[in-house]
């Protein structure tokens, strides 16, 4: 029954809920998407899985096609992206033991090389930024193979290099850029949506990093693919972490449409992080009472109503902060409490307030003691570490003091862990020797001095230490 319509009628058909004039419109099409691929991949097989990735990514974009008679022409552009894409995840994974074995093409029994097809991907000019981050050598090497179009035998001649030192070389080569183009922990079989999650996995370790520099790039590149994801839940939760540690780390203006960008896409995507961020940056505007009504009936309830959980323990742990500078402190136990009731035990927050909570109570003792506020302080912190490539490094602490006294000894304890973990969140280097030094991104160096060291603490005593 839809044979005889057009184009349009089936994308509107499609938008009211009928499938079956999508199906019409994928049996009309599937030829034409198929050859649109193929024209990248030179591959019969990636050119049926890039044309399936086109039809289902044009499937869930349909309602932005502003001219439903040309779907015919859209869906042929979106598969050669998704081709493109298919070729760059296979190419990245392709075996390096053999430099000079290149790939077949199953359609035409031509010829080509990985690297040519990158130079078929809108991805150019990140290749050729690449190949100039390599070693000299290993840069000419490349350039002569894939550039000028020598052998291995052809090269070794040239340069009066062994030809199994090219070999080597390519190998090194190809393996350096595939690692500078890829995430770190992508597999063959990834799909577009997991291979990008992964680099924004990536892109959030800059968490860890003293010095910024370079961010920016990285930033911009993650984003655009981010943004070219089909719409989900993952695409804005992903989104939202990009686009807080833009906020953070980029210079430039802070602007509202900005921060709209990010709610937006925190909610979207239940980014509980940086709903928290969000939450936070809100709740900074207002001092007092007015502080006060705006956590209890506003921040709380919302964040109640689209099921955050990190973000509204932070608002019951900012509201009972409140309610004791407002010299209201049952009120604030109260809060704390609710606010330890939302969250694991092993989240930070629920650390946090329970020391927090211990902190009011021991200030609120002291002042029905008379003592003086200026006499004393009491220090609570929590933070929260995590392990990366098998090595613990400090993701975040948060800090909470009463009591006006200034004790350098009480802040160095509450800070030992803190400091040692100063050259890019590491306690220590994997791999480092005995003597030798690491030197962080901002310039901090972490020295690994002795590992059979003495140390005499108010715990005990303990041998074999590492220093």
């Amino acid at each position: 029954m839809y044979q005889n319509q057009k184009d349009e009628t089936l994308v509107m058909l499609t938008l009211a809920g009928e499938q079956n004039a999508y199906s019409a419109l994928v049996a009309r099409y599937e030829n034409a998407v198929i050859a649109a691929a193929a024209s990248i991949t030179h591959n019969r097989h990636m050119a049926e899985d890039s044309a399936q990735d086109a039809f289902i990514a044009a499937w869930i974009k349909l309602n932005m096609l502003r001219e439903p008679c040309k779907y015919g022409a859209w869906v042929c552009r979106i598969a050669k992206n998704c081709a493109k894409n298919t070729v760059m995840r296979f190419q990245s994974f392709i075996s390096l033991d053999d430099p000079d074995k290149p790939l077949t093409d199953i359609a035409n029994e031509k010829q080509f090389d990985p690297i040519d097809t990158l130079e078929l991907s809108e991805e150019k000019s990140l290749l050729h930024e690449s190949i100039e981050k390599l070693p000299e050598k290993v840069r000419r090497i490349i350039n002569l193979h894939y550039f000028e179009d020598l052998s291995v035998a052809e090269i070794a001649e040239k340069t009066g290099i062994s030809q199994g030192t090219v070999k080597w070389q390519l190998h090194d080569g190809r393996k350096r850029i595939r690692k500078e183009l890829c995430a770190m922990n992508e597999e063959y079989n990834d799909t577009m949506v997991q291979r990008v999650m992964k680099k924004v996995e990536e892109l959030k370790l800059w968490q860890y990093k003293n010095s910024k520099n370079g961010f920016e790039k990285v930033y911009n590149e993650v984003l655009k693919e981010v943004e070219e994801l089909p719409e989900s839940m993952d695409k804005y939760h992903a989104m939202a972490d990009i686009l807080m540690r833009g906020w953070w780390w980029i210079s430039g203006d802070k602007n509202d449409a900005l921060f709209e960008r990010i709610r937006d896409a925190a909610e979207k995507g239940k980014n509980d992080e940086v709903m928290e961020f969000i939450a936070a940056k809100e709740d900074d505007k207002l001092y007092g009472s007015a502080k006060i009504n705006f956590i209890k009936e506003t921040q709380i309830p919302r964040l109640e109503k689209l099921g955050f959980v990190k973000a509204l323990a932070a608002e019951w742990s900012w509201l009972a902060y409140t309610y004791f500078e407002e010299n209201e402190p049952e009120k604030g136990i109260e809060a704390y409490e609710k606010g330890m009731s939302v969250v694991k035990p092993s989240d930070i927050y629920y650390s946090y307030m329970k020391n927090c909570l211990k902190t009011e109570k021991l200030n609120i003792e002291n002042l029905k003691e008379g003592k003086d506020h200026n006499k004393y302080i009491f220090l609570s912190s929590a933070a929260e570490y995590r392990f990366i490539e098998s090595e613990p490094r400090r993701w975040e602490t948060k800090y909470y003091s009463r009591g006006g006294l200034y004790s350098a000894d009480a802040n160095m304890d509450n800070a030992l862990l803190f400091n040692a973990s100063r050259c890019d969140g590491m306690f220590r280097i994997k791999g480092l020797k005995t003597g030798k030094k690491y030197v962080g991104s901002d310039g901090t160096v972490l020295e690994f001095s002795n590992d059979n060291v003495f140390v005499s603490t108010p715990c005990g005593d303990f041998e074999g230490c590492v220093l």
